[in-house]
């Protein structure tokens, strides 16, 4: 593994150089255009067959029985210029839209499940 010093949003990544990329609870400071923007760098940076690796807040889709995600969504509201939390419909419309084909949730022992995506197969 590497560790890249930097600013997230400008940092190099360079064309399909990783097998996976971790954003952990980076997304919902970030808001979605800028989400959006990351992940389609992630998607450049790795290699075929790599994986970008999604932790997140991630509250239920009515945002109205995950009383943690939905005030956790609050505090983004206040403290960051653009920052949110996103529902598992809305992670899944992101990496669609940055050009991942394929993503699967994952159970983990947290209170809240981790989203692996991979790019088109090659």
């Amino acid at each position: 593994y590497e560790f890249r010093a930097g600013n997230l949003r400008d940092v190099a990544l360079e064309d399909a150089s990783f097998d996976a990329v971790l954003l952990g609870h980076v997304l919902h400071s970030e808001g979605r255009e800028r989400s959006l923007v990351l992940l389609r760098r992630c998607l450049q940076a790795l290699r075929p067959g790599g994986k970008v690796v999604i932790a997140e807040m991630v509250p239920d889709p009515d945002r109205r029985t995950d009383s943690y995600g939905v005030l956790f969504g609050v505090n983004m509201l206040m403290l960051t210029e653009a920052g949110e939390v996103f529902t598992a419909p809305e992670l899944e419309g992101l990496l669609q839209e940055a050009g991942f084909e394929h993503w699967v949730w994952m159970t983990v022992p947290f209170p809240y499940p981790v989203l692996v995506a991979s790019g088109p197969e090659e």
